[in-house]
């Protein structure tokens, strides 16, 4: 640190991130994501997921978030 390095990181649309989380530098956040409070997010977190602890570990995919961080089950085209 202090020497003049900036890593971008990376929030994608429609994310939830819940109070006192903590997303370290450099990380990628896909669309559609819930991280749960107090999370400490370490590494990139793909999309339709949730993430939650410390470090932040993958708890479900396949969510679709709606509005006000309501979720249902996405459906699988086959």
């Amino acid at each position: 640190m202090g020497d003049g390095t900036f890593i971008d990181t990376k929030i994608g649309d429609n994310v939830f991130i819940g109070a006192n989380a903590i997303i370290m530098p450099g990380i990628t956040i896909g669309n559609n994501i819930i991280i749960g409070a107090g999370s400490v997010v370490t590494k990139d977190v793909e999309d339709f997921s949730i993430v939650a602890g410390n470090p932040a570990r993958f708890i479900r995919k396949d969510e679709n978030i709606g509005a006000f961080g309501q979720f249902t089950l996405r459906l699988r085209s086959e």
